[in-house]
């Protein structure tokens, strides 16, 4: 199997054979791969690269579906490999050895289990690393390689919204983005891991609405146009991996799902309605979807003000976890 950069699965002539990429995070699994799979029959002028951390699974699923897909490492968990891989595509579409982003699609996402408090490798709490700083990251880093026309789709979640009988009960707690990331910060440390997960969905779409404010700024020559998404409850996902199967089972139960008036789709449903932001009209923006309908995000997640702290902090972050890489490999957020 050849790789060329990052991308696993096709010969060098066969990445230059097509007009426009569409890049998807998490695309080898749930929704993404729902995805994936339909943009490779509809869009076969299209290059659909799956990313993620695990490179066999990445190369399998690109196996599985030719002849327009290829796999990609890309590790959501590690800024720096973020970067590296940003820069690696920059380098493979300046070179045209693969095609410009039509679309970046930020669908990966992950949540820890009960009373669990997962870090990511630089240190960060990882459901607010690899579900905001990641997608953050990934998508100003590859502005390069976004065409003259391209679009954003952010992959959010209605437990972000606290109106919504999906997060009603988990509210979403919005602080600085320096306390959302420090894993010892008493305020983060005594947040259950279901309200981290929600809150990381209200900065998913504070960051998206926050970009198509500055993207004229970001990227001067190009359009690109930003579309959210919300795809239900979707308990054949594989968002709860990391989680105990009993407690999975539990959670994502159709009696519970029903009980809480949880709207619920197949990932192959879920996935549908993904793919089909390729091709839906932005006639404004903020455009937020719902599965298949047009919908309105909570009062928060349209609040400027939340969002330029949001990414103020954020790009601190970014900027503090990749100088103290370059200092000492072995250093990371947590180290003085």
């Amino acid at each position: 199997m050849t790789t060329v950069g990052s991308l696993m699965g096709m010969g060098q002539n066969d990445l230059a054979a097509f007009d426009k990429a569409i890049l998807i995070t998490g695309g080898y699994g749930g929704i993404g791969a729902e995805a994936a799979r339909l943009l490779h029959a509809t869009h076969p002028d299209a290059l659909i690269i799956v990313a993620g951390r695990n490179a066999n699974k990445a190369q399998a699923f690109a196996a599985s579906c030719p002849p327009n897909v290829a796999g990609a490492k890309l590790d959501l968990a590690s800024l720096p490999d973020v970067g590296r891989f940003a820069l690696e595509y920059n380098v493979l579409v300046s070179t045209g050895v693969v095609p410009p982003l039509s679309a970046l699609i930020c669908n990966a996402g992950t949540q820890a289990g009960p009373g669990e408090m997962r870090v990511s490798e630089d240190g960060f709490e990882e459901t607010f690393a690899v579900n905001h700083l990641a997608h953050m990251h990934l998508t100003l880093a590859l502005l390069p390689s976004f065409a003259n026309r391209a679009r954003l789709i952010v992959v959010s979640s209605g437990t972000h919204d606290p109106n919504t009988m999906e997060g009603r009960f988990n509210k979403p707690i919005l602080r600085n983005a320096s306390v959302l990331a420090n894993p010892l910060d008493p305020q983060t440390r005594n947040t259950n891991a279901i309200v981290r997960y929600s809150t990381s969905k209200l900065c998913n779409l504070l960051f998206a609405y926050e970009f198509a404010r500055r993207a004229h700024d970001l990227a001067p020559n190009k359009v690109i146009d930003v579309l959210t998404y919300d795809p239900g409850g979707v308990p054949g996902s594989d968002l709860m991996r990391n989680i105990n199967p009993l407690t999975k089972r539990i959670l994502t139960a159709p009696w519970l799902m029903r009980l809480l008036r949880v709207t619920t789709r197949t990932p192959k449903d879920a996935g549908r309605y993904l793919a089909a932001l390729l091709t839906q009209d932005v006639d404004h923006e903020p455009a937020y979807w719902q599965g298949p309908n047009r919908s309105r995000s909570s009062k928060t997640s349209l609040d400027p003000e939340h969002a330029r702290a949001l990414w103020d902090g954020s790009e601190t972050l970014i900027q503090k976890a990749l100088r103290l890489k370059d200092q000492d490999g072995s250093k990371n957020f947590l180290d003085p």
